[in-house]
């Protein structure tokens, strides 16, 4: 009998133990940055952005690697573009703090972000460049996708530099184009106007060659005044004939 009262007293014992302990503070450390104050920093070169997250979260310290991403608008010299891109780089752990316990340290590409230019190599072997080399704003939501609630979000803005892209290489060089020029010239022409008809074929020439196109050479009666053709170039490109 004495035997079964002490059971009874030591499983009673047990029981009150149970009631003192306090909650499993592993599982309180799975946590998303709800319960953190992370630190996120951005910075740029050319169109690498990096980007750095400071006591953000204790949730991936077995291994879990999260994937980060950024998506958002950029303000561009062509107006408004959108973009999504991912990053890459390494999630650090620092047992210092034990609630907010992991660190990033990585990296995106912008370039779809970014403004883009190119040269233009033209008949006469001159450099244009097309597009714009000015660097381009942006604003982006940085989400860091984990697992089960361990995500998190915030906002981070800042430049990116333009793209410059492969060099475009004028083409027709050879060629002086200019048959559709003619036509809608002529059909501009006020009705009964034939030194304006006669003058067409001038003005393209002179069009095509102040492009670039050294393949087109307006003809000396362009400019001479013989008989039967008005003089249609003066030195400089005359403006375009009126619609009547």
């Amino acid at each position: 009998m004495n035997k079964l009262l002490g059971v009874m007293v030591l499983l009673a014992g047990a029981v009150g133990c149970g009631d003192n302990l306090s909650p499993d503070s592993a599982f309180e450390q799975e946590v998303g940055a709800d319960n953190c104050d992370p630190t996120v920093t951005t910075s740029s070169s050319g169109t690498n952005v990096s980007i750095s997250i400071v006591d953000g979260f204790n949730a991936w310290r077995s291994g879990n690697t999260p994937d980060v991403s950024l998506s958002g608008n950029s303000t561009t010299c062509t107006g408004v573009t959108q973009f999504t891109v991912t990053a890459g780089g390494n999630f650090n752990g620092n047992p210092g703090n034990q609630q907010c316990s992991t660190d990033y340290d990585g990296s995106a590409d912008f370039s779809a972000a970014a403004n883009h230019w190119h040269n233009l190599i033209q008949c006469d072997g001159s450099t244009v460049v097309v597009g714009c080399q000015g660097d381009a704003s942006y604003t982006a939501i940085l989400f860091v996708d984990g697992s089960g609630p361990n995500d998190f979000s915030t906002t981070v803005s800042g430049t990116v530099g333009a793209v410059q892209d492969p060099d475009e290489v004028a083409t027709g060089c050879g060629e002086c184009p200019i048959g559709q020029c003619v036509s809608a010239c002529q059909a501009s022409c006020p009705q009964g106007d034939t030194d304006c008809g006669q003058c067409c074929e001038c003005w393209c020439k002179e069009e095509g060659r102040m492009a670039g196109n050294d393949a087109c050479h307006p003809q000396d009666l362009c400019y001479s005044g013989s008989e039967g053709h008005a003089v249609c170039l003066q030195g400089e490109l005359p403006p375009p004939p009126q619609a009547p």
